[in-house]
């Protein structure tokens, strides 16, 4: 084998190798970037629509953020009490077990189905708390009236 025989089959091994290296992966497009989480302490919001559908019927879902860190609330069967942190989100969530009729325990569901790893948490253009979900889902609050 002579020296340009190869320096030729080195050039194209070289060629083949880079051919098959992986690419960095790219960064979202600002567009697609998650919003910075609200910062909503001291802050109370009733439940508008729950994946597109408005709250069962007779039942009142809240969502209330403390000073401390702390929210609560009820999702028209049960209360439930959790943390949130504008850096990270919600976090564990706890809540009372009672049983309620079919569509209230279905509704609870999708709430916290919805709550659980949220995406993305922001007050929209028209003053709406929006929560997404991680599979897409929202859960849309309108603040509450304090009722002096």
């Amino acid at each position: 084998m002579t020296r340009s025989t190869m320096a030729f089959g080195a050039a194209i091994l070289a060629m083949a190798l880079a051919a098959c290296a992986s690419t960095p992966p790219k960064a979202p497009p600002a567009a697609e970037a998650t919003a910075p989480r609200a910062d909503l302490s001291a802050t109370s919001w009733r439940l508008e629509t729950l994946d597109g559908a408005p709250p069962v019927d007779g039942s009142s879902p809240t969502l209330a953020f403390g000073t401390d860190g702390r929210v609560s609330g009820t999702t028209g069967c049960n209360r439930y009490f959790g943390a949130y942190s504008a850096e990270t989100g919600f976090g564990q969530m706890g809540s009372t077990r009672m049983a309620c009729p079919g569509p209230l325990m279905q509704q609870e569901r999708t709430f916290f189905d919805i709550f659980r790893g949220a995406s993305n948490v922001m007050i929209d253009s028209d003053n709406l708390l929006v929560v997404t979900g991680t599979d897409g889902r929202r859960a849309v609050f309108a603040a509450a009236s304090t009722g002096s």
